[in-house]
Parts: C-alpha cells; structure tokens; sequence
C-alpha cells in the first residue's frame, strides 16, 4: 500500500480546512442576519472571512495547473459575462418607492 505524497495531503487539508470555514461563515452570517446584532457571531464572522480569504489563496496556489487550463474554456468567460451582468444589474436596479 503506498503512502500518499505530501501534497496531496497538503491539498486534502486545505480543502477540508476551507468547507469547514465555509460552514462557519455561513452559519455565522445567518445567524447575523436573521438574530439581534451579537457582537461575537459579527466578530467570529469576520474572522471566519479573512481566514477563507487567506485558505482561497493557498487553494489557488496548490491547483494553479489546473485553473491555468480553465483560462482557455470558454465556459469560464461565459461565466464571467452573466456574472459581470448580473452584478451591474443588482447595482443598477431603481430605488423603491
């Protein structure tokens, strides 16, 4: 039986390390919505953020192979113009009255 190699185990471990921080930050920002203002959850919330930031760039690092040949689909500039649509939209949409 082989050992798996240090990078894979490194990858394993921030991708787990990140759904679980994405857990917590969805949890927390519920919470944040929907209960008077707390400022611990607001607190564990924010630091929750910066920690998925933080885990976002090391996952980029870890697969940069991969995400470099997801330049070249056109899937992904598609994805890009709906999402760039739709955020103009969300920030153009009229005041109520």
């Amino acid at each position: 039986m082989r050992k798996p190699n240090l990078g894979s185990l490194k990858r394993r471990f921030i991708s787990l390390f990140i759904a679980l921080v994405f857990l917590v930050l969805s949890v927390t920002g519920v919470i944040a919505f929907v209960q008077p203002f707390s400022i611990g959850v607001v607190g564990l919330h924010a630091l929750t953020g910066f920690l998925f930031v933080i885990l976002a760039l090391f996952h980029i690092v870890n697969n940069i192979r991969p995400l470099k040949g997801y330049l070249h689909s056109k899937s992904l500039w598609l994805t890009l113009i709906i999402t760039a649509g739709l955020t103009v939209l969300f920030f153009k949409q009229p005041q109520p009255v």
